[in-house]
């Protein structure tokens, strides 16, 4: 199909182009090999947008099509003959990949999350190739820590321009986003050295400690391909904790002057839920008790934490804050710094720091948004049982009606990550008393905002998903 063998996914976008094509103009197009264009089967006339005076393609095509683009708008019809352009290219490996036609604008109005511009495409009549910087990769038989090598090695000098396009040792080419998703399943596997968990059944963090040189280059290149994965729309199968989430998109945030205690527990939970006890327990002390405990409260603290260290009530936020601080960031910063560095290659400074934890994390999960969890039980102490059911409801239409950034943030907050085991947590429901939802994953409960509606009751949820 326009290019020879060796490339049946190539085919099967131009198959989806030529289907695009039919519907637009109600035409059955061929290739014509000879003169290097689509044209309709039946009359030899090539297949084209018919455009206006400002040469933006109009509703139905030179043949007289009646269909429109995905909302029926001069610039849903552009958007459509856009895609079917980029579908069509004679060779396969400028053409366009189906995950990367679902972020086109073509699909605008239907992606999971809009935080990411969509994937730009010439227009209808352009000339030349789509891609100017097509990176081909060869993956090895091997899809675990071979292919992490073998993407880390390839991969290290990609930029936001660059197209990654994969073979395997036969020459045929293989899927952009499955490639990549088998990357990312690899990396997050300890045999990878990349990631390590500090706990059993905890998500994982880069670990701790400076790094070789070669190891900064693997940091950064995989936050290149991190922030590849991103602007394609291609899912990321690694359940990052909330705490590293919000480094990439936010920096060093327990430094920052808006930084409470409360911040420092919610991510330090996402990693180690009994050091975030031990925190809260510590925020829980009567003035003037004393020296932190010894143990992992006190290596968390690091220098300074000996016996002259008293803790009151004026030094204990500031006390958590470096406790998290020097667990979560300070023994990492190399590695954390190269993962940042990546992704503000791929995406922007501007961009990145524009994202939220939550919208990062919808856009890593692709188009497999996570589901409702199941694990949320209402405990005994509503005392109403009409109250209690009545905030059940309201809760559940809340998830229901949220958009999926927002479901992600919420999910961050209280699970600590999306994965499937962390979403199964048992998480206790309980009343509260204040205007703002309060997340302790630690406690593993979750006190809803006092509300006397329910129109009342999903603006305070929505304000309080900040981390």
């Amino acid at each position: 199909v326009g290019g020879g063998g060796g490339a049946p996914f190539a085919a099967d976008a131009w198959s989806l182009g030529a289907m695009m094509i039919e519907l637009l103009t109600g035409r059955t197009p061929r290739w014509n090999a000879q003169l290097q264009r689509v044209e309709d089967a039946a009359t030899s006339a090539p297949l084209a947008p018919r455009v206006d005076a400002a040469h933006t393609p109009v509703q139905g095509g030179e043949n007289g099509g009646e269909n429109g683009g995905a909302d029926g708008s001069a610039d849903g019809v552009a958007a459509a003959w856009a895609l079917c352009a980029a579908l069509l290219r004679p060779a396969p490996k400028e053409r366009i990949q189906v995950a990367e036609a679902l972020q086109s604008s073509f699909f605008s109005s239907h992606r999971p999350c809009a935080a990411i511009s969509p994937l730009e495409l010439p227009s209808p009549d352009a000339s030349g190739a789509i891609f100017d910087d097509i990176v081909s990769v060869r993956v090895p038989t091997d899809r675990g820590v071979g292919l992490v090598s073998a993407l880390l090695d390839a991969c290290s000098a990609i930029s936001a321009s660059s197209v990654l396009r994969f073979v395997n040792n036969l020459g045929d080419e293989m899927p952009t986003a499955a490639v990549l998703s088998d990357f990312f399943e690899a990396v997050a596997a300890p045999s990878a050295g990349l990631l390590l968990s500090l706990g059993k059944d905890q998500p994982p963090l880069p670990p701790p400690g400076p790094l070789s040189p070669q190891m900064e280059a693997s940091y950064e290149t995989l936050g290149r391909l991190l922030g590849y994965a991103a602007r394609r729309g291609c899912h990321v199968p690694m359940a990052l904790p909330s705490a590293l989430l919000c480094y990439l998109v936010r920096g060093e945030l327990l430094l920052s002057p808006s930084a409470s205690a409360s911040t420092a527990l919610s991510l330090v939970s996402s990693v180690d839920c009994n050091l975030a006890l031990e925190l809260r327990a510590l925020l829980a002390r009567r003035h003037g008790l004393g020296a932190p405990d010894t143990g992992a409260l006190s290596r968390a603290l690091g220098a300074g934490s000996d016996s002259s260290t008293v803790v009151s009530d004026a030094n204990k936020s500031e006390l958590v804050l470096r406790a998290a601080r020097n667990l979560l960031v300070a023994c990492r910063l190399p590695a954390l710094e190269r993962l940042r560095a990546g992704m503000q290659t791929m995406l922007g400074d501007v961009k990145l720091d524009a994202l939220s934890p939550g919208e990062i994390a919808c856009i890593m999960l692709g188009w497999e948004q996570p589901p409702r969890p199941s694990a949320l039980s209402f405990g005994g102490e509503w005392g109403d049982e009409s109250l209690r059911r009545a905030y059940e409801g309201w809760l559940a239409r809340w998830i229901q009606n949220a958009d999926a950034p927002s479901r992600c943030g919420f999910y961050l907050l209280m699970f600590g990550s999306l994965s499937a085991r962390s979403l199964r947590r048992s998480i206790t429901v309980l009343p509260g008393s204040g205007h703002t939802a309060s997340f302790s994953l630690d406690t593993a409960q979750l006190l809803l905002p006092a509300a006397s509606s329910v129109q009342e009751f999903e603006s305070d949820m929505t304000a309080s998903l900040v981390l």
